[in-house]
């Protein structure tokens, strides 16, 4: 007879008196073996009991019993150690790998490629510093990634004129804020460095300049070295585009590095801040949607450049410039000193444009000192501020 049928006939109370008192001995020793793993918090696989004959010694079954009982408790403590061990790994690993990345995309990613080999705060920038920086363009923008929406950035300097130093901007881009180790590089020019002329709205009106009037302007322009200066020419009154461009050709300025004053008007009916483009396409080539922004950039993917003695190319180019912004205004958020019109006003000055041309109240220059006191003295010229390019 089988243990397994001795405890069946235990249970219906069939069994003698001896075999009664055996089994029930057996099954106390079971418990106290079983309260005894409770205590210590072992939670072991009970295996079956194997078959044995009733006359098998019960020392012998017992032991037998706690070596499978061993047995089983070591192999559950392997499967958990495993099981806690490849839970841990991969929480270690998605702590490493993912979740960086899956921050990140909750925040401004510099090194989103747009097209091509372009990245997002290439051409971000190079919108912006057109827009807002005269004589100080930058396209091109390295980015290291540091997970978690923070990232290292470097905005080289790829263009020099006159022998002055390239002069690299460094910073970090943490969520969304920008820092410049060198801020002064990439700020724009103060709001009174073009003075308004007559037909503007009354706010823009300044009767002086940085440099005090324009005698004094001149004065100081005189006073300085010969050498390479940046220019900021405000015009008497406002002036189409091409009447300018024609202006300048004649003076032999008109492959100088300009950059046009645009006159525009928000939504509220006020004139932007100092706001235009350039005609010096230099730099890195870039690649962007150009169905979606015609001429965005003076110079492709290819370095083919604009041609923009026509009006009509340089309303083109600026209006693509004021539409990307007004898509893509991450930019204008994060730059230091910025002037930040929402996209209200960007529609706005996009329309004021397109009904009204590109009406120009002064512009940007890089030139030496005897050009520009020439300029200075000009009748079409209300005040010339200039400062060294260096």
């Amino acid at each position: 007879m089988t243990y397994r049928e001795l405890i069946q006939l235990y249970k219906t109370g069939k069994l003698n008196k001896e075999d009664k008192e055996k089994v029930a001995a057996d099954i106390e020793r079971q418990e106290a073996i079983g309260e005894y793993l409770f205590d210590e918090s072992r939670i072991p696989d009970m295996p079956e009991i194997l078959e044995a004959p009733a006359e098998t010694d019960p020392e012998d079954t017992d032991q037998k019993f706690l070596s499978m009982l061993r047995s089983s408790i070591r192999r559950a403590f392997i499967k958990l150690g495993i099981t806690v061990g490849c839970i841990v790994l991969a929480i270690l690993l998605c702590t490493i790998f993912l979740l960086p990345r899956v921050v990140s995309l909750f925040y401004y990613d510099p090194a989103e490629i747009v097209s091509g080999a372009t990245n997002r705060m290439s051409l971000d920038l190079a919108v912006y510093s057109e827009l807002f920086l005269p004589g100080c363009c930058r396209n091109s923008v390295t980015v290291e990634s540091l997970g978690y929406g923070r990232y290292l950035i470097s905005i080289p300097q790829t263009v020099s004129w006159g022998g002055a130093p390239h002069i690299t901007v460094s910073g970090r881009l943490d969520q969304n804020r920008l820092t410049l180790y060198n801020v002064d590089v990439l700020s724009p020019p103060p709001g009174n460095a073009f003075l308004s002329p007559d037909g503007t709205h009354p706010q823009m009106k300044s009767n002086t300049g940085p440099a005090g009037t324009k005698e004094e302007a001149a004065e100081a322009l005189s006073s300085m070295d010969e050498q390479l200066y940046y220019g900021y020419v405000s015009l008497e009154q406002l002036t189409g585009y091409e009447d300018v461009y024609q202006w300048l050709r004649e003076k032999g300025l008109d492959s100088a590095n300009l950059w046009f004053c645009v006159y525009t008007e928000n939504a509220d009916g006020l004139s932007a801040a100092n706001i235009g483009f350039t005609n010096n396409f230099s730099g890195v080539p870039l690649s962007w949607d150009s169905e979606r922004y015609p001429l965005l950039q003076g110079m492709d993917e290819e370095g083919s450049l604009l041609d923009m003695s026509s009006s009509e190319t340089a309303e083109t180019h600026f209006t693509s410039l004021l539409s990307y912004l007004r898509d893509y205004g991450e930019i204008a958020e994060m730059m230091p000193f910025s002037y930040n019109p929402g996209k209200e006003d960007l529609e706005s000055m996009i329309s004021y444009v397109e009904e009204h041309g590109l009406q120009l109240y002064g512009f940007g220059i890089l030139s030496y000192k005897d050009n520009l006191l020439q300029l200075s003295s000009d009748p079409a010229v209300s005040y010339l501020w200039a400062r060294p390019l260096s």
